[in-house]
């Protein structure tokens, strides 16, 4: 049901990059513009080259009036990360996203029981037996304010800095997005570090003021 968005991006492995985009008067399950199910970031853990990771920039876009039925009314992403290995402890979820200039208007629920009036973005831990598919979105946690360089594909004289073990909001605006249980703008759940850094949020609340 996840997969009823209006972009549904699935295990990616190299980086996503929303750019100048509208997004308006979509719907979903999870996520009424877009949705991003596991990140690939285990399948390559012996390199350093940011060009192959699966960061994701999200910059300059406008998401208003999109609704979702569970989470995310405008955004939602989802990272796993596996109980039982070596170093469990060190695994870092919910890595490498930035959120940058964006602004979400009047996005709203479907239903009350829902979380994350704009964005949302959920951790979960998953067994060993789902290594190869479901358990594959953790990286190993060094540091928080780690950076790299992504290049734009369209234009390699471009370039975005983003935090590689951290989600980054800065410089967003949130007006009016409302939601009926958690995070009129925002919720986050087990994310390794959250960022929020000169965003404005203005008149978010519950979803009984919407209309």
């Amino acid at each position: 049901m996840e997969k009823h968005s209006a972009v549904y991006i699935s295990f990616s492995e190299n980086p996503i990059l929303f750019s100048d985009n509208t997004f308006e008067s979509n719907t979903g399950v999870f996520g009424g513009a877009f949705s991003i199910d596991t990140p690939n970031f285990m399948a390559l853990d012996f390199t350093d080259d940011s060009r192959l990771k699966p960061f994701i920039v999200i910059q300059r876009n406008t998401f208003q009036y999109n609704q979702a039925y569970l989470s995310g009314n405008a955004v939602y992403t989802r990272f796993t990360r596996q109980r039982g290995v070596e170093r469990e402890s060190k695994q870092a979820c919910g890595t490498g996203i930035e959120f940058k200039s964006n602004k979400f208007y009047y996005n709203a629920p479907i239903i009350q029981a829902s979380n994350g009036g704009a964005v949302s973005l959920e951790c979960d831990f998953v067994s060993l037996e789902n290594t190869s598919r479901i358990g594959a979105s953790n990286d190993l946690f060094t540091s928080w304010n780690n950076v790299k360089t992504i290049f734009d594909p369209e234009d390699s004289k471009k370039s975005f800095t983003i935090f590689s073990s951290a989600v980054a909001f800065r410089t967003n605006e949130f007006k009016s997005n409302y939601i009926g249980q958690k995070g009129s703008a925002i919720y986050a759940r087990q994310i390794t570090f959250l960022m929020v850094d000169q965003n404005i949020f203005d008149s978010n609340g519950p979803a009984y003021q919407y209309n």
